[in-house]
C-alpha cells in the first residue's frame, strides 16, 4: 500500500486507466490528503442541501468559488436546487468535481463512472479529464474494466 501512495505523488501529470483490481485497491488506500474518489454513488447527508453538501470540508474562502466551478463543468446554478435523488449519473459526477475543487484536491480517482453513463456524458468525461491534465496538470485515474478505453488517445498510460 506504501507503494503506491508513494507512486501517485512521483508520477507526473496525466490520465491513467487503471484496469488491475491490485493496483485500484492499492491506489484508493494509499489515503492521501490530496486524493478525491469520484463515483456515481455519492454520499451525501440526507439532511443538508445538494449547494450545503458541496460546501461541505471546504474552507470559508474557497466558497464563494462555487459559482464558476458549476460554470466549468457545464452546471446551471439552477441545479443546485434539485433533490440527490433527481440528479442523473453525470450530474453527480460533475458535482462531485466541483465538490473536490473547492476542497483544492490535485489526484482524481474515477470509479466505474464510465460504465453508468450515456455515451456522449462519456465522451464529455474524458474530455474534461484530458483538459484537468492539460490545463490544471492534474492527475487524474479512471478505473475501468472497458478494453476500449485503452485505445483513446487522452490515456497517457494504462496500469
Amino acid at each position: 500500500m506504501e507503494k503506491a501512495s508513494t507512486e501517485i505523488t512521483k508520477m507526473p501529470a496525466g490520465f491513467y486507466l487503471v484496469t488491475t483490481d491490485t493496483y485500484q485497491k492499492e491506489l484508493l488506500t494509499s489515503n492521501q490528503a490530496s486524493t478525491a474518489t469520484l463515483s456515481i454513488h455519492w454520499e451525501t447527508l440526507p439532511f443538508l442541501s445538494l449547494r450545503e453538501n458541496i460546501q461541505l470540508g471546504v474552507p470559508k474562502h474557497n466558497r464563494a468559488k462555487i459559482f464558476s466551478y458549476l460554470q466549468s463543468v457545464e452546471l446551471s446554478p439552477l441545479l443546485l436546487k434539485k433533490s440527490k435523488e433527481d440528479l442523473s449519473n453525470i450530474e453527480r459526477i460533475k458535482l462531485q468535481f466541483v465538490h473536490f475543487f473547492l476542497q483544492e484536491k490535485e489526484i482524481f480517482f474515477l470509479d466505474q463512472s464510465c460504465q453508468e453513463v450515456t455515451i456522449s456524458e462519456k465522451q464529455w468525461l474524458l474530455n474534461f479529464c484530458h483538459q484537468l491534465v492539460e490545463k490544471k496538470q492534474r492527475k487524474v485515474f479512471l478505473f475501468s474494466k472497458d478494453e476500449q478505453l485503452i485505445h483513446i488517445a487522452f490515456i497517457d498510460a494504462v496500469l
